[in-house]
């Protein structure tokens, strides 16, 4: 199985702290983009003229993606090529982050298994990214997105086979670490989050499908995409 490298799959959240950091793709593409999403939300709006606002943003976004062309190429990574099966596995991987975030945290600003989209955000060509909205969360919560991913493959993908190495785990327990907990305490909460995180994938499983078929197809989605594909997930109040 393609694993990911430690240090550079990460969730990228800050520690415990509020940081700003926008994705932007360049101006010119995003004027273009814009263009063709206003064309397409016009055509639609009079094709569904009863549509709510959230109901038609999130049939701007299955079109946009039922129009992407599929990635039928063997992508190239840092640790090896990606096939076709190994692009589900990993589009199940990165969508049960960026799904989870949306659902109890901020969202994403971006995932994507293009490894060179990850290299232009992080340096390196690894088979998947997920960037966080950097803003401070409750530890408990922030165990819950960290787990996201390697749940959600287990759960849809590898029948529950995943790698004793997986940078996922490897954040739990950095995590872990930041909370101060060792021993008997350590391990119950470990358990419980790991609990937790199942009956969320389980819980929205439907989304997660949802955004990694859009993922597979595009490769890359920003948090914009991923919220509209969910059905304009609000994300929670700030205390």
């Amino acid at each position: 199985m393609l694993t990911r490298a430690n240090q550079w799959n990460r969730l990228d959240f800050p520690k415990f702290t509020s940081v700003g950091g926008v994705f932007r793709r360049g101006e010119s593409q995003m004027g273009q983009a814009r263009i063709k999403k206003l064309k397409l939300q016009r055509e639609l709006a009079e094709k569904n003229p009863n549509a709510s606002p959230e109901e038609l943003a999130k049939l701007v976004a299955e079109a946009r993606v039922s129009a992407a062309p599929s990635a039928v190429k063997v992508l190239m990574s840092d640790v090896g090529p990606i096939d076709a099966r190994q692009l589900r596995i990993n589009a199940i991987h990165e969508a049960g982050h960026a799904v989870i975030m949306t659902r109890i945290a901020y969202g994403c600003e971006v995932t994507t298994v293009d490894p060179q989209e990850v290299k232009r955000l992080t340096g390196h060509a690894m088979p998947g990214f997920t960037r966080p909205v950097h803003k401070q969360i409750e530890a408990r919560v922030y165990m819950c997105t960290a787990l996201a991913g390697i749940t959600s493959e287990a759960m849809y993908a590898t029948n529950g086979v995943v790698s004793a190495t997986e940078d996922d785990i490897a954040h739990a327990n950095e995590i872990l670490d930041s909370m101060g907990l060792q021993g008997e305490p350590r391990e119950r909460q470990l358990l419980a989050s790991r609990v937790q995180t199942q009956q969320l994938v389980a819980q929205y499983k439907a989304e997660i499908i949802s955004v990694s078929d859009a993922l597979t197809a595009r490769l890359t989605l920003t948090g914009e995409e991923v919220r509209a594909l969910i059905g304009n997930a609000h994300p929670p109040e700030s205390e």
